[in-house]
C-alpha cells in the first residue's frame, strides 16, 4: 500500500470479480459508497482493455466458466479479490488512505430522463412484493409461458405490447409469481423469459428509451447480453447494493440490476420515477 497523498492514483488500485452481473453490482455499490471511483465490466476483459479513469474495476463473470486465465493476466497489476460486499468495504476503506477515495461527482451522478421499461424474473419473495407495487402503478404485461407455450408468439406478444403502452410512460414486464401460480420451470421456458426480456430490452432501446430496471440475476444477464453491453460506470445507489450503471455511450444508457432478494418493497416504483 502506498503512502497517503493528495494526488489520485493513476491508474485502478483494486481488482475484484463477482460470480454473477447482480453480484457484480452488489460489489461494485460498496466500492462506490467508499468513495472509489469504479468500473463495472461484464463478462472477462478484452486483450486491449485499459481503464485509467478508475480507482477500483469490478468484473462480474456470467458463469464461472468464464475465463479466469483472461481476468488474471488482464488485472496482474492490480490486488485482485474476489469476496462479496462486506470484505469489499473493508479493502476499500483502506484503499482510501492511499488517496484513492474522494467525492463521486458530474455526469456519473446524473440519469437520463423519459419513461422505464421495468423487467421482473425474479420469484422472490422479495420481488414479488416490488412486482406487486409496481404493477399498482404501471402498465404491466405478465409473460406466462405455460398461457402462451410457442416462444415466438410469447416474444411477440410481449413486444407487441410494449409497442401499444410505452409511449405513454414507464412500464413493467414480468415472468414474477407465487408457487401456486408458476408455470413449467427451467428448460425451455425458463429460455424463452430469458430471450424475451432480451428482445424487450433491445426492442425499448430501438424506441429511444434510456432506462432499464431489471429485477432477477439471469434476467440481468440475459437484458446486458442482448444489449451488447460490456462496461458501464456506477453512479448512485438506489438502495442498498442496487446502484445505477450507465454506460459511456454518446446517449447513455442507465440500468438498474436487482439481485431477487435486494431492495425494499417500493424500490420498482422509486427507481422508475427518480431524476
Amino acid at each position: 500500500m502506498t503512502a497517503a497523498t493528495s494526488n489520485p492514483p493513476a491508474g485502478p488500485l483494486l481488482g475484484c470479480v463477482a460470480d454473477d452481473y447482480t453480484g457484480g453490482t452488489d460489489v461494485a455499490s460498496a466500492l462506490r459508497r467508499e468513495g472509489l471511483r469504479t468500473t463495472l465490466l461484464f463478462g472477462p476483459p478484452r486483450p486491449d482493455w485499459t481503464v485509467a479513469d478508475a480507482d477500483a474495476v469490478v468484473v462480474a463473470l456470467k458463469s464461472r466458466n468464464d475465463d479466469l486465465a483472461a481476468i488474471a493476466t488482464t488485472t496482474r497489476e492490480l490486488p485482485v479479490v474476489t469476496g462479496a460486499a462486506g470484505l469489499v468495504r473493508l479493502l476499500s476503506a483502506a484503499l482510501r488512505g492511499s488517496g484513492a477515495g474522494r467525492p463521486v461527482t458530474g455526469e456519473a451522478g446524473r440519469l437520463p430522463g423519459g419513461p422505464t421499461l421495468i423487467l421482473a424474473g425474479s420469484s422472490s419473495a422479495a420481488t414479488l412484493e416490488q412486482v406487486a407495487q409496481a404493477r399498482s402503478r404501471y402498465p404491466a404485461f405478465r409473460l406466462d409461458p405455460a398461457a402462451t407455450p410457442d416462444p415466438g408468439d410469447l416474444q411477440a406478444k410481449a413486444v407487441d405490447w410494449m409497442g401499444q403502452h410505452l409511449d405513454r410512460g414507464t412500464v413493467l414486464v414480468y415472468a414474477s409469481a407465487p408457487p401456486g401460480e408458476r408455470g413449467p420451470a427451467g428448460g425451455q421456458a425458463a429460455q424463452a423469459i430469458e430471450r424475451t426480456m432480451a428482445e424487450l430490452a433491445r426492442a425499448a432501446v430501438g424506441r429511444g428509451v434510456r432506462r432499464l430496471v431489471v429485477a432477477g440475476g439471469e434476467t440481468s444477464g440475459a437484458v446486458v447480453d442482448g444489449l451488447g453491453i460490456d462496461r458501464v460506470v456506477v453512479a448512485r445507489d438506489e438502495d442498498v447494493g442496487v446502484p445505477w450503471l450507465v454506460t459511456a455511450d454518446p446517449a447513455p444508457l442507465a440500468l438498474l440490476l436487482k439481485s431477487g432478494n435486494f431492495g425494499r418493497p417500493d424500490l420498482l416504483v422509486r427507481a422508475a420515477e427518480t431524476s
